[in-house]
This record gives structure tokens, C-alpha cells and sequence, in this order.
């Protein structure tokens, strides 16, 4: 019987693992963190995004790349991150950018023909640039002007994958400030953080609500953790206690919230809708701003983080200028331990 040893099987392990197998596996003990640098974990990951790359622009790739490069192009982005962790996100695109003469480059890419793209044996040719490409070869679904008549960005789809292409890392979170270029040269920001699912926090409910839902903590500019409770705060969101007006039940006050033609409007301490009458009165000395909006309603199309914290809790949401206030059903018992 042929020998197996402890080397042969760790670079068969190294080969075959994702990025954030390799580092755990890394972590648990001596010898393996001492075989497994971070110059592996960084190889499986390039070896990672080539790999969906392929699945994404399939037979078409090896043109792709040619000119990616020649562009001198780089991917950033979460498109690395979720590489490097081995999962695949709902809504994410994967962001490349390049020079700015090129994105905002004067053509008219409905005059773009073959010939430009390959020669007279039909062989492509790899001496033209990404942009140029890209609107010869796939649909674009969005262009984006910025204030001085240039482009910030351009996306198209490629096989249901969106392909944004811009000038500047316009990220928010530290754990998608990674580069890589097609070519062997990757960068990647905070690694462990990255492993660690750990992200530096935003007061943008939206994107919260997002890496939230995909397993990511959160800490602030002190390097403490931010919390469903210590968010608010940070998001610079006030709570106002209500109670129910009258006897209806949680379930009928619900079905009224959930109405899309429903309108709200605050006087004298009395919420109240025009065809449901009074429902809420409102407590404290803290008058909230008297546009009032249920995010109950089926149309609204924007999540609301209140309500994927705390499922099924009775509030309304009111704006004042740029300042949001949530007006909270006195039941929920959680209402005054938020700050």
C-alpha cells in the first residue's frame, strides 16, 4: 500500500480548500498555521474569482481577461469578499474599475463592428480597451451621469451577472476594500475582519440591513460593538412611546397599517387616518415631525430596520427635514432599553 504523509495531504488540502477553510484551518494549530501563509489563502482566492469568472462569462473569458489587462483594469468590491468566504450574495454586482479617459471616452457604441474586434482570421484581438468592449459584446442596463457631465458609472449584464464598471473604490465598509487585476497581483485590506465576518459600522439603515441578514457584526469608529439596542442612537433615530387609542385589537391596528392607501396625520397628540379615525396617542414632550409613513404597507419598496429587529411591533416613522423619528407601540417591552 502506497504511504500517505502528513505533507503530501496538506497541499492536496491547500488545492482544494476555499479561502476561509485555509484560514481556519490555519487557526487550529501550529503546524498548520506555520504551512499555510497568507500567500495561499491569497492564491485561493484568485484561483476562487477565476473560477466564477469562468462560470460567468464562460467560453468568452480568455478575450475578457485580455482586455481587462489592457485596460489595466482591477475587480474590487464585495465580489472578493464573498470569494474569499466561500458564499454567494442576492444583489451584489461585481465592481471594476478603470482609467477615467476610458469610462468617459466619446463613442458612439452603436457603430462598434466586428472588425474593430477581430481580425481577418476572426481571432481577437486584445489591443482594445474594456469599455469599448463591453458595449460591443453585452447589454447595458445602466449608465450613470455624475455633477460635471462624466460618467460614474457604467453596469451591464453578462449571463445575469451585472458588471459595474467605475473610476473611484466608492466602498463603505473596510472588508470590500480588496483589488485584484486579473494578472497575480491581489490586494487585500483587512483580512480578519473579513474571516471574522466583522465590518466597520454605517449609519445606512440599508446596507446594515444587508450584511446583517449575510452574518456580519458590527463596531464603531471606537472599535466597540454596535448593537440592535446602541443603533439607534448611532443612526441618530429617536424613539417616541403611543398607546392605542381606543379598544381595537393589535391584529385590526396591523391590517390598518397594512393599507397602501392609508395616510396618517398627527394633531394635538392624536394619530389618526382619515378613514379609520383615531388610532395612536402620543407621549412625552418629543412632537415628532407630522409626516407620518407605515412601512406595514405592501408597496412600500425600502426595508425598514426596526421592523427586521423587531417582527410584528406596532410604529410609525416620521421625517423631519433629514431627521427620522420612530413613534412605538408602548407593549414593546424593549422600549426602554434602546439608546
Amino acid at each position: 500500500m502506497q504511504r500517505i504523509i502528513y505533507g503530501d495531504l496538506l497541499e492536496v488540502l491547500k488545492r482544494s480548500l476555499k479561502p476561509v477553510d485555509l484560514y481556519n484551518l490555519a487557526r487550529t494549530c501550529k503546524r498548520y498555521k506555520k504551512s499555510i501563509s497568507i500567500g495561499c489563502i491569497k492564491k485561493s482566492t484568485m484561483d476562487e474569482i477565476n473560477r466564477r469568472l469562468g462560470i460567468i462569462f464562460g467560453e468568452d473569458l480568455d478575450e475578457f481577461v485580455a482586455i481587462f489587462r489592457n485596460s489595466k483594469a482591477v475587480i474590487t468590491g464585495s465580489f472578493i469578499t464573498q470569494c474569499m468566504l466561500g458564499e454567494y450574495w442576492k444583489d451584489s454586482n461585481i465592481k471594476i474599475i478603470v482609467n477615467s479617459d476610458e469610462l468617459n471616452e466619446p463613442f458612439d457604441h452603436r457603430q462598434l463592428l466586428r472588425p474593430e474586434f477581430q481580425d481577418a482570421k476572426h481571432k481577437f484581438r486584445n489591443d482594445k480597451k474594456i469599455i469599448k468592449y463591453m458595449f460591443f459584446k453585452y447589454r447595458v442596463v445602466e449608465a450613470m451621469p455624475s455633477n460635471h457631465q462624466c460618467m460614474s458609472n457604467i453596469v451591464f449584464e453578462v449571463n445575469e451577472t451585472r458588471i459595474m464598471f467605475e473610476t473611484a473604490k466608492q466602498h463603505k465598509y473596510d472588508i470590500c476594500k480588496n483589488t485584484y487585476d486579473l494578472d497575480g497581483s491581489i490586494f487585500i485590506y483587512k483580512m480578519n475582519e473579513i474571516f471574522a465576518k466583522r465590518a466597520n459600522f454605517q449609519p445606512d439603515c440599508i446596507m446594515h440591513m444587508k450584511y446583517r441578514a449575510r452574518g456580519f457584526s458590527f463596531y464603531d469608529i471606537c472599535g466597540e460593538s454596535v448593537t440592535d439596542y446602541n443603533i439607534w442612537k448611532k443612526l441618530d433615530i429617536d424613539f417616541v412611546k403611543i398607546t392605542p387609542y381606543d379598544d381595537r385589537s393589535q391584529e385590526k391596528r396591523l391590517q390598518i397599517l397594512s393599507n397602501d392607501r392609508n395616510e396618517y396625520d398627527l394633531h394635538k397628540y392624536v394619530i389618526s387616518e382619515c378613514w379609520a379615525g383615531n388610532l395612536y396617542i402620543v407621549h412625552g414632550d418629543q412632537i415628532p415631525g407630522s409626516h407620518l409613513v407605515s412601512c406595514f404597507r405592501k408597496r412600500i419598496t425600502n426595508a425598514c430596520l426596526f421592523k427586521e429587529i423587531y417582527p410584528g411591533v406596532e410604529h410609525l416613522h416620521s421625517f423631519d427635514d433629514n431627521k427620522q423619528t420612530l413613534l412605538v407601540i408602548n407593549t414593546f417591552d424593549l422600549l426602554d432599553t434602546i439608546h
